[in-house]
């Protein structure tokens, strides 16, 4: 995932140092799904609840399903270490200004 910002500054820079090839920016840290449901509901004054009772049954239909492999895996990109060279704005910063805009802080 990246913020917008942050693709943003992303491609002013490779513009400025003249950048060739295929690359994948992204943010600085990986995003999980559920800390990401939880930030949102958090910000909108929600409290939002997990469970694992269905975690066994998940792993088990991945090696089963192909689908539910897709959908329940862990699909990144490696860090190459010069995500810091454009990201900023931080995760839940860029989830609080996505929600909100730039002028409200909570």
């Amino acid at each position: 995932m990246v913020y917008i910002d942050n693709l943003s500054e992303f491609i002013c820079q490779a513009i400025a140092e003249n950048k060739t090839g295929i690359h994948n920016p992204q943010n600085a840290e990986y995003v999980n799904t559920t800390e990401l449901v939880q930030l949102i509901a958090k910000l909108h004054g929600r409290r939002m609840r997990t469970t694992k009772i269905f975690n066994p049954i998940i792993k088990l239909l991945q090696k089963k399903i192909t689908a539910f492999s897709k959908l329940f895996s862990n699909l990144t990109y490696k860090k190459t270490g010069k995500e810091m060279n454009y990201n900023v704005v931080d995760f839940q910063d860029s989830v609080r200004t996505a929600l909100y805009g730039k002028n409200k802080l909570v």
